[in-house]
């Protein structure tokens, strides 16, 4: 592997960069339709592929100026609020983005050797200084309690 797409391979990911739909975007590079799922998963499993994707979502993100943080709260007053105005189908919304953020709806397991981390330590490494987002973080995730602060 040489390090450079090829001309298909760089048309895909800027489809997918477009609507995040990896059928469509192959179908749209020019790969076979009856195949585009397949090619889709096979695409975004290659290492470079995924790397550029992930490259221009990063940089799409400090362009706008958006962190994890920001949508991440975000998602938690949306919920908060929908809830408050018995908007349920807008708090599911949100709880479920929320959870899928937090992997906690996957069959899949993220190795990394010699690393665990207990609900808090991810909370803290998502939430990084912000208090109030840890809160509501471990809130969600049901391990908030009376001793549970801002401080």
């Amino acid at each position: 592997m040489n390090g450079e797409l090829n001309a298909r391979q760089q048309r895909f990911v800027d489809e997918y960069l477009i609507h995040g739909n990896g059928a469509k975007a192959a179908a749209n590079a020019g790969y076979a339709k009856e195949w585009a799922q397949q090619t889709a998963t096979r695409l975004r499993s290659n290492a470079l592929v995924r790397a550029k994707i992930e490259a221009a979502q990063a940089k799409r993100a400090v362009e706008v100026g958006i962190t994890q943080q920001d949508v991440l709260r975000m998602l938690l007053e949306t919920y908060t609020a929908a809830s408050r105005a018995n908007q349920y189908q807008a708090a599911v919304k949100a709880g479920e983005l929320l959870g899928r953020h937090l992997a906690m709806f996957t069959d899949k397991v993220r190795l990394e050797p010699g690393r665990e981390l207990s609900d808090e330590d991810l909370v803290a490494e998502l939430a990084g200084s912000d208090k109030e987002l840890a809160v509501m973080l471990l809130t969600l995730l049901g391990r908030a309690n009376e001793n549970t602060s801002l401080n």
